[in-house]
């Protein structure tokens, strides 16, 4: 009784605390990504169609294909009833919700810990800039490998259980397809809930960061830096985030709160740690999807995939709206 006490505890501590961790208020010099359509109009009656005006056409014209099929593809997912068939029920897991959340707050620790550190240095002078995202996104991902890590050690010093056990499945071509559908009909309503967050952004007055990562695609200055942020979002993140919060986190509650309960808690703390209130709610909603598709498949390549290609996406965008801006000077 006591242990559940503390573990309720701990949850009423993280759910209060997360919120806090994102409301990123934005300062005097804003960063925005966004195109004016006058320059763009006086831009294409000057020089015509570019090379940057048609990549960003191409991007245009994928994500109203990936509106239009995604609708379809959801309408048919949810009114055939297919959601409610087939599904493969993940079985319990050895290690207990409370070690799920002593491993959640052993990340938040030393990732709070980083920034610490990194605003000492800055302030001290013995580091005279901010390091690129690159060196940043490389410090997160290896705070989350290290705390896998320890999470190995315990599991399989305890129960001899290995983490490689995550990846087992009999269908990896079947994931990867239901992976690539799941995001496609999951788009629209990523969309839809992006745009309720503007709206009542707007509404209320609020001037709201973009994500840093996001942000920082202004910065990239070599090919090199290119390369490196599509490596560590499209591939590096989606891989090591989905161990974490869906592997470890998302099954080790569930033995706890059962299948809805586990995916709103490892729902919310995915939304929580980007530290974002802009992207708090389009983020919680990506988290109940990964969920959603990890124990609707029992394989966690699904949900790699189906964060893979969000990220791909997102960061294609970025990258195509910022070149738009540079050229036709937004």
């Amino acid at each position: 009784m006591k242990r559940k006490a503390l573990l309720l505890f701990l949850l009423f501590v993280l759910v209060s605390s997360c919120p806090v961790y994102s409301l990123e208020l934005e300062d005097e010099d804003p960063v925005t990504f966004s195109i004016d359509r006058a320059k763009l109009q006086a831009y294409l009656l000057n020089k015509g169609i570019t090379a940057e005006i048609a990549g960003f056409m191409v991007y245009s014209f994928l994500v109203l294909c990936l509106m239009v099929s995604g609708t379809v593809v959801s309408a048919l997912y949810f009114f055939s009833g297919i959601y409610r068939r087939n599904t493969v029920q993940l079985g319990p897991v050895p290690w207990s919700t409370s070690l799920s959340m002593a491993l959640l707050l052993l990340l938040i620790l030393f990732t709070l810990l980083f920034q610490i550190l990194l605003g000492s240095l800055l302030k001290s002078g013995f580091v005279r800039e901010i390091p690129s995202m690159t060196v940043q996104m490389l410090m997160s991902e290896l705070i989350i490998i290290f705390v896998i890590g320890v999470f190995s050690v315990i599991v399989y010093k305890k129960y001899y259980w290995k983490l490689a056990a995550l990846f087992k499945t009999k269908k990896i071509k079947e994931s990867i397809i239901y992976g690539i559908l799941a995001y496609i009909g999951f788009y629209p309503l990523y969309i839809f809930l992006s745009k309720i967050t503007a709206v009542v952004a707007e509404y209320f007055g609020f001037q709201l960061k973009i994500q840093t990562v996001v942000s920082s695609i202004k910065d990239i200055k070599s090919l090199w830096e290119l390369l490196s942020y599509i490596l560590f979002i499209v591939f590096v993140a989606p891989i090591i985030e989905e161990i974490f919060f869906r592997g470890i986190l998302y099954r080790g509650c569930k033995n706890f709160f059962g299948v809805a309960g586990a995916s709103l808690l490892s729902a919310f703390l995915f939304s929580a740690v980007h530290m974002n209130l802009l992207s708090f709610l389009p983020i919680f909603g990506l988290g109940l999807a990964f969920c959603h598709v990890y124990e609707k498949t029992g394989s966690i390549y699904s949900s790699i995939i189906f964060h893979a290609l969000h990220n791909a996406l997102s960061l294609a965008g970025a990258l195509l709206v910022y070149r738009m801006m540079n050229v036709i000077g937004g």
